[in-house]
Parts: C-alpha cells; structure tokens; sequence
C-alpha cells in the first residue's frame, strides 16, 4: 500500500504526545475477503444528528432511526480504527468523531463515510503507547480530547488536523486521566475521578496548571462527590453528574461553591439537555428535571435496568442504552430493542458449515456466558436461557453432529443438544444419563468432538476419578474412556480432535493421543500415547491440536507450537515470529495444508512446506482483534472463522483446494469494484486454466492463465490494455488446461 503518512508534533509539556494521520481512504487487503461480526447493543454515548441517533459501542459505532430502527453500523470494515469506543461527536461541518479505547480518532462524514483517522499516542523511548480517549467536544474549529493522562486540544482543520496542544496539569492534579470534557461559552470544563475543574478555553497557557481553577479532596467547595461522570450546562449553572448525585454550580462568588441538586444515593452517569430539561441517566434508569426537583422518567412499564447514556428527540422519545445490553424507546410506551449481530464480545468457542456457524460468548465457574449465537449467512439468533431450552448461561464448549444438531458444554450442567429442525432442546446430565463429574452432579464439559460415525465424545473436565471421556455413541448407548495408568492421564480437557480411529486428547497436563483400531468397544486393541514437558512438549497446558496432509501431529499450547511425526515417534518444536505467541490456542488445517494459529498477537499462517509464516493482525488485515481465542476453518470452502477478544471475524481465505473438473468455483466478492476490495477474486481454479473475462455485449475485454497452486485467482477490473473497465455485469468462462472440463459465470462491477 502507498500511504501518506504524516507525523504531527506538539511539544508543550512532557512526555511528547503525538497525532499520526493516514490522509488516504483504506486500502483493501491483498488477499482474502473479510467480514468482521461485532456486538453493538450497548452505548457509552449517544449522539443525535437531527436525522439519526448514533451510538458508540464496545464492538463500533451505530445509528438508529427515530423508531428505533437500525440504519448503519460501522465496523474496521467500514473504516473503523478502534472498534471499543468510549465517545462520539459531531463538529460544525456534519462530521463524525469516533475515539476509541486503543488511541485512535476515527473521522466519518455525516452519511458514515470513512475520511480519515488518527493515532494519539504517547512516545516513550522507541515505543509507542496509545492513550485512551475517554471523551469528545467539538467547539467550531477545535476538538478537545479527554484522554489518558490529561486534554489535547486538536485542530480540525489545520493541515489536515493536529493536536495543537497537550494539557496535562490542572491545578493539583498531573497527569490525570481525564474522563469527560465540556466546553461552555468561553470555558474549558474537564471531569476526572478525583475532580473537576475549568479555565478560559483561549488562553494561550492552558497548558500551565496555575490558571486552572480546580475542584478536588483540597478544596471540594461543597461537592460532595469528587467522580465526576458528565458535566452539562443548564438554567445558568453548570452541573456535574457524579457517582453519587448531581452537583451544581453556583459562582455568584468567586471561586463558587457547589450545592446539590439531586439524586444523591444515585450514580451518574451521563447529563442530557434538551428541550429546557435536564436529563440523567443513572443507576436506577432515566430521571429529569425542569429546574425543580428530581423525577424518575415515565416508569410505568420501565424495562428496569442501569443506564449508561439517553438521547432525548423531539417528538420521537427518549432512547436509553442499558449498562447490560440493549435498549429501550419512550413515545408513550416503553418498548425494548435489541441492534441484529451476535451478542458478546469475547468467543471462546466457535464452530461453523458451509451454511451456519454458532458462536459461543462463554462463561466459567460463577460467571455467566452472555449469549450462544447462531448465524444462518443472513440473520443472527442469540439463545440464553431465557429465551430457549438452555438450562444454564453459563456455557463454555460447543459442536455440530453430522445431522446438523447443535451440542453445547456447560460449565456445571452438562451438555445439551438442539435440534433446529423441530426446535427442541435435550439436556444430558448426571441425573439422566452416565455423565459425572464434580462431586458427581457438577458435570463441566469442556470439550466435545463428533466422529465419522456420529458418536459425541463429551470430556468432564476434572471429574472425581477416574472418569474422563463420556460418549453418547449414534445407537444411544453410552461408553466411557476412563483415566488409567497406560492410557488417559489427565481429565483436564482442553478439545477432542477425532480422525478415522484416531482421538486427541489436549489437557492442560499434557496431550494424550489413542488409536483404537477398528473397533470402538474393543479396547484389547488400544494403543495410546502420552506428551509432557519430559517429552519435550513445550508446556503442559496444551490446548488443540490437528492433523497435517502428512500425517504429522500440530499441538498448540501456551508456550508455543509442537509436531509429532508417527512414524518416527519423534516429537519437536517449531518457534513463532517474532511479536507473537509464545501461546498458541487453536490450530486450523486447510485443504493445501497452510497451519492457521490463533495468539493472542493476532493470527498466523504456516506454508505447507513449513518454511514461512504469513501473519494477520489488526494493522495489515481486518482481523477484528488481535486476541484470538477459537478458530473454526469450513474446509470445503476456505472460510475462516475467528472468534476474539473483540468479535467474530469471517476470513474468506480464497486457499481452497482447487476444483479440478470446476464444478466448485466461487467468485468474490459479488458485487465487485472498488468500493468493495480491489480485485475480484476466482477460488478453487486448478494450475494451467484460462479464465475469460467478456462484457455484456460478448466481447473479450481480458485472458488470465492461473498460475497459483492454492487455486485463487484474481482480476484488477483492468482489460488487456492496461484500461480500467466500467461497471456493468460481466460474464466470465473458465477452462481447464486439459480442456476437459469448463464452467461460465457472471458478476457484477460497481464503479
């Protein structure tokens, strides 16, 4: 990529803060096409535009319209630089400002189009350290930025845009964290955990903190409460939301005094003005006030629930975000809303088919999974407990048998299988069935597997010994793998691989691996191996493993990344890039033998020759973070799946094994052009074939020779002389080298 990198520098005070700018649109990734699955049903802040309500949330930004409805969401996809968002602000021109918890301030127009982004970050030796940016507030030609360790004040305008200064003492207080900043008429208001303060917002020694006059454990001047949450002017004072009440205040002497409004026993935590009343969104839900006392908000009806931000609209209500997800609109009556996508951020487990994947936001021990989540390539379902036959929230391992059932671990209750095609739901535990775990009834399984012949392998995890591995095989009866001295040695499970009569068992005491021969049953003719760090397995804690196109063995664990050759009983390392690892939680396998690693650095590829490494991280990819926790590759069509820290990704590899009589070419995307990648991709074509590219009318506009083994092809929307083509639809016809076997397709170019 050719970007135009500029730094911006302000030295007025230290440590240095810079601003680092891409001035050019987001480039489309070399290869692959991705698709990023983030959880927005939640606010930290709402905007209104005076045509839509825009949220920044943990996994984006969002705008709604005045009933509620979703009108966009944006993602890295889009654009987005930093998907945890803590703010968002419009400016004088229309323009959207998203920061985000990783440092960086995204810039959208007023129709959600990316334009640009920033990087504020702190520089300490050669590293750079992002600061948090907690807050915004546009004032014509400025932006000021409440961050980590105190304000930047940043032109919007001004080559390009640029912090013009850094402000990072107040008073007493250096360095604070700086969690809300307000601007009113000809003052400069900001907001940290240990106090409030202000100063003439166009004073040239703003970064001087004797001019600032400050509100803290020294001099509280009546605020009974020094966690200031949000700060708004209304009816000639302005009011500070804290953790306990709502504080005005009153300068009718200087240096003033603050007096409570209100709500003292509540937590504060966000201030709306809007239509000469004042708003509070706060622990107990919605309250105002007129100027008089404090009320609750039309409760009649209220779902119930904290409220981390409201925007009140005229004549369309009140809209509340809730502290634990969702919303909820008054115009009349309370109606409750929840924004389509999975629900969770972190998913510890994801399984998936050419035509469904299920996404699990799990839970252990005490603390509760947030949402199973299933995605049928259209619309997202999210199952807890409350709205389906799920006996617990707190689930942790899942899979899919060969009849498309869905089978879910709990930690505690067991393993429960749905059936989508009559909707019902079963639940196996100790009760039931020969399952045992804990102390008998506190079952956890934590790994479940689904062999060719339709047997589930259930692992309970640190079952009272010596059980182990439980499997409901396909004629309903049950079998049980128990702990024993020559064969499993631990019950502390990680996954179950099964291939042919072949079971992997990670633990995170090691990695057991059977062969049991032809016969399930029969276990006379077992054969079982142990790995631990005596064996020169890296680490004990062993969390996947998988089978290579040569028979080799790949083990992940949290130091890192061992093979296993069978035939020669030989067990070794291979180290990671640098920048990465040392752990390793899921390993993929695909079809030409590539080794996709998830770390929590991001993720890795290995050639099949394993001599080099390719890696995906939020810089160079759109990988919608970097901590990876599961992997799930659909083998048959070269997609990816990648739960994180911060959402699902959908990774379209295009590195399938290529159809060798055509009969399984996919092109991508579709609609193509620009504005969607900068190539169109063909998948699956075999070494040697000829792909022809005609327009409408039937004339040859170009002629590819397919010359990679990994069976992915491209076009750069170029004819064969070098001109760029218009958009319109576009017929394309493949044919293989040998001329056996052709195919012909069509896609369609938007310029």
């Amino acid at each position: 990529m050719n970007f135009a990198l500029m730094f911006r520098y302000c030295i007025f005070g230290l440590p240095l803060i810079l601003c680092l700018m891409w001035e050019i649109p987001l480039a489309a990734q070399t290869d692959g096409n991705w698709t990023s699955f983030t959880d927005m049903n939640s606010s930290s802040e709402f905007i209104y535009d005076g045509s839509l309500i825009w949220g920044a949330a943990p996994g984006g930004a969002f705008a709604f319209y005045r009933d509620g409805t979703l009108a966009k969401k944006l993602t890295n996809i889009e654009g987005l630089r930093g998907l945890e968002l803590n703010t968002v602000e419009a400016d004088s021109a229309g323009n959207l400002w998203f920061g985000a918890v990783n440092g960086t301030l995204s810039k959208f127009d007023s129709d959600g189009n990316y334009l640009t982004y920033y990087f504020i970050f702190k520089r300490r030796n050669v590293i750079d350290e992002p600061l948090i940016i907690y807050d915004l507030s546009a004032d014509n030609e400025w932006l000021w930025i409440a961050r980590q360790e105190g304000i930047s004040k940043f032109s919007i305008y001004n080559n390009g845009g640029e912090i013009k200064e850094n402000i990072e003492h107040m008073g007493s207080l250096v360095r604070p964290d700086v969690k809300v900043v307000f601007i009113d008429d000809n003052r400069i208001w900001f907001g940290t955990k240990n106090g409030i303060g202000y100063a003439d917002k166009n004073s040239p020694f703003l970064p001087d903190g004797a001019i600032w006059t400050v509100f803290d454990s020294g001099n509280p001047a009546g605020l009974g409460n020094l966690d200031i949450r949000s700060i708004a002017y209304f009816d000639g004072h302005v009011y500070a939301g804290t953790a306990y009440g709502v504080y005005f205040y009153n300068e009718s002497s200087y240096p003033g005094t603050w007096n409570l409004s209100g709500l003292p026993e509540q937590e504060i935590n966000s201030l709306r003005l809007s239509a000469d009343t004042l708003f509070a969104a706060t622990n107990l839900g919605p309250y105002y006030t007129a100027g008089g006392t404090w009320q609750p908000y039309n409760m009649a009806g209220y779902p119930g629930g904290e409220v981390d931000d409201i925007a009140h609209v005229p004549e369309a209500g009140l809209f509340a975000a809730f502290s634990d997800g969702g919303f909820a609109r008054y115009n009349g009556l309370w109606e409750s809303f929840y924004l389509p996508g999975p629900r969770g951020q972190d998913y510890g487990d994801i399984v998936a088919t050419e035509n469904e994947v299920w996404g699990i936001s799990y839970g252990v021990a005490d603390q509760p999974g947030l949402a199973i989540n299933h995605f049928d390539g259209t619309t997202w379902e999210n199952y807890t407990d409350a709205n389906s036959g799920l006996i617990s929230d707190v689930f942790y391992s899942t899979a899919i048998d060969s009849s498309g059932r869905a089978w879910f671990g709990y930690w505690g209750n067991g393993i429960s299988v749905y059936d989508q095609t009559d909707s019902t739901w079963f639940n196996y535990n100790h009760d039931n069935s020969p399952l045992y775990g804990v102390g008998g009834g506190y079952v956890v399984i934590s790994a479940i597997g689904v062999d060719a012949d339709r047997n589930i392998w259930m692992g309970s995890f640190k079952a009272n010994l010596p059980h182990g591995i439980f499997i409901l095989k396909s004629d309903s009866t049950w079998q049980e793998i128990q702990l024993s001295e020559n064969g499993l040695q631990s019950n502390w499970f990680s996954r179950i691989i099964l291939k042919g009569h072949q079971a992997l068992f990670p633990t995170l005491e090691g990695f057991d691996m059977l062969d049991y021969g032809t016969d399930l049953v029969n276990t006379a003719d077992d054969v079982w191996h142990h790995f631990d760090k005596s064996s020169d397995l890296i680490s004990n804690a062993s969390f996947d493993a998988d089978f290579d196109n040569n028979g080799y063995i790949w083990i992940c664990s949290d130091g890192g990344l061992n093979y296993y050759d069978p035939q020669f009983d030989y067990l070794d390392s291979l180290p990671l890039p640098f920048g990465f690892g040392p752990a390793v939680r899921n390993i993929e396998i695909d079809g030409l033998g590539n080794k996709w690693l998830a770390t929590p650095n991001g993720l890795l590829r290995l050639s099949p020759d394993n001599t080099s490494w390719t890696s995906y991280t939020t810089t160079n990819s759109q990988l919608v973070n970097n901590d990876i926790l599961s992997l799930f590759l659909v083998k048959s069509a070269g997609i990816l799946w990648i739960g994180t820290m911060g959402g699902i990704s959908r990774f379209d590899t295009g590195l399938e094994s290529p159809s060798l009589e055509l009969t399984e070419i996919r092109t991508y995307p579709n609609p193509a052009g620009p504005k969607f990648a900068q190539k169109v991709y063909f998948s699956r074509v075999p070494f040697g074939a000829k792909i022809r590219i005609f327009n409408i009318a039937g004339e040859k506009i170009q002629e590819i020779d397919a010359t990679n083994d990994n069976g992915l092809t491209s076009w750069d929307f170029q004819n064969s002389s070098g001109e760029t083509c218009a958009g319109g639809v576009y017929i394309y016809h493949i044919i293989t080298a040998s001329k056996d076997y052709s195919t012909t397709g069509k896609f369609v170019l938007i310029r």
